[in-house]
């Protein structure tokens, strides 16, 4: 009987954590929607900024530590050309760690109007990876959910 208990215990918060983590999401999207001015055209695409990154960043942590976890951050430069960084993000929560990890790259092609080359080509990477990042926390695509139909209204505007 109180191995069942614990199962359904256990059961129970499962259910709780998921239906945080979709609010989180909810959450993310709004500080996408808020910010979407600060979103720009790289190439075909349109891309989240490092100000939006950290915007959202900062919800996902404000939303872990509201259901007690807590969240670390890392980023790795893994090579220079391309420049590649890895995200990395672990959660703790209900006594289990969670680990996500992500990568972005960038190369001069990208960035091929601006001046600081590498440094705007670090920024890039990092995040690209930060995006790809909150999205496997999440699991869901969400950024593109949200910045692809935006792109499509700008492309019909231009034509």
């Amino acid at each position: 009987v109180m191995e069942e208990k614990k199962e359904v215990l256990a059961e129970v918060s499962k259910i709780e954590l998921s239906a945080e983590f979709d609010g989180l999401r909810k959450r993310l999207e709004g500080v996408l929607k808020e910010n979407i001015n600060a979103c720009i055209r790289i190439g075909n695409r349109l891309e989240i900024t490092r100000p939006v990154a950290l915007a959202m960043l900062n919800e996902l942590s404000r939303g872990i530590l509201s259901i007690g976890g807590t969240v670390r951050i890392r980023k790795e430069v893994l090579s220079f050309r391309p420049i590649v960084v890895k995200s990395i993000c672990e959660i703790e929560i209900n006594g289990g760690t969670l680990e996500f990890q992500a990568l972005g790259a960038a190369d001069e092609e990208d960035i091929k109007r601006e001046t600081r080359i590498y440094h705007d080509a670090l920024g890039t990477a990092e995040s690209r990876s930060l995006k790809r990042l909150l999205e496997e926390v999440v699991g869901e695509d969400f950024i593109n959910k949200v910045l692809v139909p935006i792109l499509n209204s700008q492309n019909k505007k231009v034509k």
